[in-house]
């Protein structure tokens, strides 16, 4: 895998900044209006509350890296109540570092219902995550980027803390755990 060049970088970054959100105003990940709010009832909301969390290791997911992947939710464990990185295949030197720049496909799986809310994939357009760990990003994000290698595809999965906050926030996905299944395209130190 190779490095970004800082003149790539900059080209990319100005196509791609409007793909990051602010982790203290979040907003709707891109492309998230056919978004189906979850119809469970509340005996299944309750009966899902009292299953033990997951670790992240029963997420199955299918498709290699660059691929376009498959996520089945378990339904024998409950979503976690802190953020999970599971390592789906591994990369190489480089890292993401804290302040790095990244370039990443992704998948957003929501929890509560299967259903895909997002994907990079779909639309052949890898996002560009500047200053990772600072970045215009979910927290989630922030934290979960940093020391995935490159080349590596990971499961973030991520509580509604470090995501869009709780339900009843005003935001589309406020109260939901995500699953994001992350290709790590490219990275390097900030320009």
């Amino acid at each position: 895998m190779r490095r970004l060049a800082p003149i790539g970088l900059s080209l990319v970054s100005l196509a791609m900044v409007a793909a990051c959100t602010s982790a203290e105003e979040p907003a709707d990940p891109p492309r998230t209006d056919d978004v189906q709010t979850p119809t469970t009832s509340l005996a299944e909301e309750d009966s899902a509350s009292d299953l033990p969390p997951c670790t992240g290791e029963e997420i199955e997911v299918v498709g290699g890296f660059g691929e376009d992947p498959q996520v089945t939710v378990p339904e024998d464990c409950g979503p976690p109540t802190e953020l999970v990185v599971v390592p789906i295949e591994p990369g190489e030197e480089p890292a993401v570092a804290e302040g790095d720049i990244a370039m990443m496909d992704y998948q957003l799986t929501v929890w509560s219902t299967g259903q895909i809310a997002d994907s990079s994939f779909e639309r052949d357009e890898p996002i560009l995550v500047e200053n990772v760990g600072q970045a215009g990003v979910i927290d989630g994000w922030n934290q979960g980027l940093v020391g995935l290698e490159t080349g590596s595809r990971n499961a973030l999965i991520v509580p509604p803390e470090l995501a869009y906050g709780p339900a009843g926030s005003g935001q589309q996905l406020a109260g939901e755990t995500l699953i994001f299944i992350v290709d790590v395209v490219e990275t390097g130190p900030a320009a």
